[in-house]
């Protein structure tokens, strides 16, 4: 099916559409550069035997991914698109094919990591550099190991202009989201995370991958001292000092002269 450039006024609702067929080019449903004034929604008993491509899609409302089944290979192309609500990613099995998120910008991203849903069937070659979403949401969250995880899967995937490595932008635009909403630590997590694994990328000569792990070791010692803040090291003897300190009461010693 083709709507590629195409104007939808109302939304566009593929629920329990069946796309058996595709092009030689491996599309089932082309939608590039598509106008919905709407929203795009891929649900039910959805199926597409081959790949759904939306780049450079605009959507003003939301965009739910919730088929049956994505059996193309990549799954789903929509690098470009522009989502004016969210990005509802909510699949009801394990998609394989690649997902190219690529420069797509929305408000929201709402996935669901729930106990019977092994890494909110994200499939594991994801692209992600340049996604911008300001905020994350779902049923169940993944905590920031998962985000970890997910965000790996990029430097795993390749694209026919770039090969597999590591990318940086995913790291650091998930480190702000966090930081917006409060999260200090799984920001701090998360930027300790990137630095691991620019060191490990091989894309550092032994002088930057030295300087690399004391900034690593530098933010852990931070973060320990910011997390153990009441406690108080003396810097001299404190045998004849009285009473002698604690964490919570410190008692200075004259100067001598």
């Amino acid at each position: 099916m083709r709507l590629a450039g195409a104007s939808i006024a109302g939304q566009l609702a593929c629920i329990d559409a069946h796309f058996d067929e595709k092009d030689r080019d491996g599309y089932s449903l082309v939608g590039n550069n598509i106008r919905v004034a709407e929203h795009l929604v891929l649900k039910g008993n959805f199926t597409s035997a081959g790949t759904v491509r939306l780049q450079g899609a605009r959507v003003d409302g939301i965009v739910l991914v919730e088929p049956s089944d994505l059996a193309g290979d990549p799954a789903l192309d929509a690098i470009g698109m522009r989502v004016g609500q969210a990005l509802i990613w909510k699949p009801q099995a394990q998609v394989k094919g690649l997902v190219n998120l690529g420069n797509v910008t929305t408000p929201g991203l709402v996935d669901d990591w729930g106990t019977d849903r092994a890494n909110a069937y994200w499939p594991k070659r994801i692209r992600l550099t340049g996604f911008a979403y300001e905020s994350i949401g779902g049923e169940a969250q993944g905590n920031w190991k998962a985000r970890r995880d997910w965000i790996r899967s990029n430097n795993a995937t390749g694209t026919p202009f770039r090969p597999p490595g590591y990318d940086s932008q995913p790291y650091e635009h998930l480190a702000r989201v966090y930081r917006q909403a409060g999260r200090d630590d799984d920001a701090r997590n998360i930027a300790i995370a990137r630095r691991r694994d620019l060191r490990r990328s091989g894309a550092l000569n032994p002088l930057r991958k030295f300087f690399n792990a004391v900034y690593v070791l530098t933010a852990l010692c931070a973060w320990a001292a910011q997390n153990h803040g009441n406690a108080i090291v003396p810097a001299k003897d404190t045998n004849n000092l009285k009473p002698p300190p604690t964490a919570a009461r410190c008692v200075s010693e004259p100067l001598s002269s």
